[in-house]
């Protein structure tokens, strides 16, 4: 006999876990799905996660890097996981996810997983403090070489030399 469908709507209800495996996140972030993603430090070959953290950027979404990829695991019940996403959270507990994203993008270091055995990992995240670095990158402060190349055109074009620095030839 064939099972019964129940219109129950809490039966119905999509269950609510953490997503985890580097194929399955990177699908999520290009979908602008993952609340947050958590990466683990240790992971080998680097290779496999290295992009991450660019892409997180790119597309918006907060992340951090958590120290141990085995931490990672005991969250979904493996071994080891090197990455695993966040995409929803019961409503109850939609404030402590807020007070996460927006530690990581204030790139403060805080306890994320398994802060209440005192075995706390610090994480780093995105966003607002490398936005800033990356803006101010660069005096604009130029060599011999490159003032006297600027000086020799606008002497040639003839303008002042002395305001050759302050326009690009």
């Amino acid at each position: 006999m064939p099972p019964k469908l129940t219109s129950n709507a809490q039966d119905s209800k999509k269950p609510l876990f953490a997503k985890y495996g580097l194929n399955h996140v990177v699908a999520l972030i290009e979908a602008k799905k993952a609340s947050l993603v958590v990466i683990g430090h240790d992971v080998d070959p680097i290779e496999l996660v290295v992009f991450l953290p660019a892409l997180c950027r790119k597309m918006g979404v907060p992340y951090v890097i958590v120290k141990g990829k085995a931490r990672l695991g005991t969250v979904v019940h493996k071994k080891t996981a090197a990455v695993l996403a966040i995409q929803e959270v019961r409503s109850e507990d939609q404030r402590e996810l807020a007070t996460l994203v927006s530690a990581a993008k204030a790139n403060l270091y805080v306890f994320l997983l398994g802060y209440a055995s005192g075995q706390g990992a610090d994480f780093f995240g995105s966003s607002d403090k490398y936005e800033e670095q990356r803006r101010q990158w660069g005096g604009g402060i130029r060599g011999n070489k490159s003032t006297a190349m600027l000086r020799k055109r606008a002497k040639a074009a003839g303008q002042n030399p002395a305001a050759a620095h302050l326009t690009k030839l």
